[in-house]
């Protein structure tokens, strides 16, 4: 199956491999291996590259794993609540409302 580059790629695709490629490379986020190197293991999926846009920051990798069906693949064992951040503010402030203050700062 063919499919073209997450949109995304096509519009920062330049200036994020000449700049910002490099840089994960050498700080080991990413390894660069030719294709005949890997090309032997059956099991590898391979997915383009894109770039999302942020607002006041510099533009962030992404990895299209819809290109290669990894999502439709993936088993979700997770509980559904695991994900949730709804109660994450309450549950914080009565950490904090409750918190012995002779043990420290919460």
């Amino acid at each position: 199956m063919e499919q073209d580059s997450h949109p995304s790629a096509e519009l920062l695709n330049e200036e994020f491999h000449e700049e910002e490629m490099p840089d994960m490379i050498q700080h080991h986020y990413w390894i660069v291996l030719p294709y005949q190197v890997v090309r032997v293991f059956s099991h590898l999926k391979i997915a383009p590259t894109g770039v999302v846009p942020q607002r006041e920051c510099h533009p962030h990798p992404i990895i299209d794993y819809s290109w290669n069906q990894v999502n439709q693949e993936s088993v979700n064992i997770d509980p559904v609540e695991a994900m949730q951040f709804g109660c994450t503010l309450p549950q914080l402030l009565q950490y904090l409302i409750y918190t012995n203050p002779e043990f420290g700062p919460a």
